[in-house]
């Protein structure tokens, strides 16, 4: 069991931005959380793009996220 196993969404969210990595992808946060899978990870980092923690760049596989 990992460190981030007890963190939720929003927990991952706010400590993986709190990293200040302006642009990122998918990859890039599931190098953080090695727990999750690659469908969690797409809904957390949905839920970013929602509530504004950064925006969404490019499409599907090809898709990069900026912090705003």
């Amino acid at each position: 069991m990992g460190i981030y196993d007890s963190l939720n969404e929003k927990d991952r969210l706010e400590y993986y931005v709190s990293h200040n990595k302006t642009e990122f992808t998918r990859k890039d946060y599931m190098d953080i959380f090695k727990d999750i899978s690659s469908a969690t990870a797409s809904r957390d980092l949905k839920k970013g793009a929602e509530l504004g923690l950064f925006e969404k760049i490019g499409e599907k596989n090809k898709r990069i996220y900026r912090l705003k």
